[in-house]
């Protein structure tokens, strides 16, 4: 089993070594093997979080308590993608350690997860990342990273079954249809980057708050990397929603909660960190719309 696996390794480095300038030039973000699925939120009141999500628009899908102590909350989309506020009381597992840990620091984003076959993405990202490992699960198979490791805030899950989400859960008065981008800051963006290329990403530049990004294209869903001199960690989300004008009203924010503006995807509107519970939550009215 050993001599298969390190042969399933070798083979799939051997496959991904490329020269960039090539590999972007054919590149199709419709045939990456991963895709955004959902953010998770630490919050330290999840009540009052999820009366502040719905005092913006935002309908739920209630949570249930859990073993390790983890509470939740989801805000669900109807492509299966999700934001999740989410805490926990008790250091009961290393997962609700880590929650606890993070929320010392304050709320935010505290992982980047996505959907994508664990056995295709272990092959992809192996050579490059030999800390990832696989994380079976009673409901989902996953791929993540230990602790200390500098990409324990990324992991990727499939599930066995999705839940059904009843139509009321993922109709939003502030006309959110799915979570399509997530953002990340790290002080090296070059090593996400380089991953998500792995899984058939497609790179490109933009522009957020703070400066030029990168944004790698997977799928539907985008990531962008925002440089940081601080630690690794999820800065915010983007949302796309059907009618932005309907966006601003369901808010109920006063003018200096959010900024707006308009660039080549399309009109947007950003909900400053400090209103959003650690994240900048971006709601993005397609040019095409």
């Amino acid at each position: 089993m050993m001599i298969r696996a390190r042969s399933i390794y070798a083979t799939a480095a051997l496959v991904c070594i490329t020269s960039s300038a090539s590999a972007q030039a054919r590149c199709d973000p419709a045939q990456a093997i991963a895709r955004v699925d959902h953010v998770p939120v630490a919050v330290r009141d999840l009540d009052a979080a999820a009366r502040d999500f719905a005092a913006m628009g935002f309908s739920f899908k209630p949570g249930r308590p859990h073993p390790n102590s983890i509470l939740n909350q989801h805000i669900k989309f109807r492509d299966g993608t999700e934001v999740e506020l989410i805490t926990a009381t008790e250091p009961r597992d290393n997962l609700a350690r880590y929650y606890i840990d993070f929320l010392r620091e304050g709320e935010g984003g505290a992982f980047a997860a996505f959907d994508g076959a664990a056995d295709s993405v272990l092959r992809a990202i192996h050579a490059i990342e030999p800390g990832a490992r696989l994380e079976p699960g009673s409901y989902a198979d996953g791929v993540g990273f230990p602790a200390g490791h500098p990409l324990r805030y990324l992991f990727f899950i499939r599930y066995r079954s999705r839940p059904i989400d009843l139509p009321e859960q993922v109709t939003h008065a502030n006309t959110a249809a799915r979570l399509r981008a997530v953002w990340l800051r790290t002080p090296d963006p070059r090593r996400e980057q380089r991953m998500l290329e792995r899984l058939g990403g497609c790179a490109s530049r933009t522009v957020l708050p703070g400066g030029e990004a990168r944004e790698v294209r997977l799928a539907s869903t985008s990531v962008y990397l925002l440089p940081s001199r601080g630690r690794r960690m999820v800065a915010g989300v983007t949302l796309e929603v059907a009618n932005l004008a309907a966006a601003r009203q369901a808010l109920h924010l006063p003018a200096d909660a959010a900024m707006s503006g308009r660039d080549s995807r399309g009109e947007w509107l950003r909900v400053r960190p400090e209103r959003a519970h650690g994240i900048w939550l971006e709601l993005l009215q397609p040019a095409d719309r």
